[in-house]
Parts: structure tokens; sequence; C-alpha cells
């Protein structure tokens, strides 16, 4: 016991120094832990924004396309829709002037019946 009281400084000296070189080296091994765990948590991260990107830019080139291809439709849909109108304005003024004409027909038709009918009742009197 004599020895204990004796070397109790030493002792606790010693574990006192042992317990700062543990603390200290555990501290440095937490820190590379967590710098490792933190560039891990870094590299996953990148290699998803990487993935989600191509992703995006794939979708991105789809839209793209469906963009032209729809364009393309709507291009001829519209000359189309041109090309109908200007057909319906063609017909409309043919209907317009056969509608003229009908009407200048009908006119000398009752002209003529008139004519007629008076020419009738001139010749029946004789």
């Amino acid at each position: 016991m004599n020895w204990i009281e004796q070397n109790w400084a030493a002792i606790v000296g010693g574990g006192s120094l042992t317990s700062i070189v543990t603390y200290i080296f555990n501290r440095k091994s937490s820190r590379a832990d967590f710098l490792t765990k933190v560039e891990d948590i870094y590299n996953g991260l990148a290699d998803r924004l990487k993935l989600e990107n191509e992703e995006l830019k794939i979708e991105v080139q789809t839209l793209k396309n469906d963009f032209r291809e729809l364009q393309k439709q709507f291009n001829c849909i519209q000359l189309s829709y041109t090309d109908e109108v200007n057909n319906s304005k063609i017909w409309r003024d043919k209907f317009n002037n056969l509608e003229k004409k009908y009407n200048v027909l009908e006119k000398d038709h009752e002209s003529l019946k008139k004519e007629f009918s008076n020419y009738k009742k001139k010749h029946e009197n004789k």
C-alpha cells in the first residue's frame, strides 16, 4: 500500500497523459471518420446529381424531339387550313357568281313569262 501512495502521482499523472493522448488520437480518428463520412455523402450526392442531370438531359432531348414533331404536324395542319380557307373563298365566290346569274335568269324568266302572256293574249284576241 505504501508503494501506491508513493507512486500515486506518477500513476495518476501517467494515466492523465495516456488519457490525453488517447483523447487526442480518438479525436483525430473521429475527425478522419467524420471527414470520410462527409466525403462519402458528398460523393453519393454528386453521383446522384450526375445521374439526375443525365436523366434530365435525356428528358429534355425527348421533349425537344416531341416538340419538333408537333411543330411539323402543326405546320402541316396550318398549311391545310390555309388551303381550305382559300378553297372556301374560291367556292364562295363561285357560289355568289352563280347566285347572281340565277337571280338574273329568274328575272329574265319572269319577264319572258309576262311577255309570253301578253303575246298570248294579243294573239288570242285576233
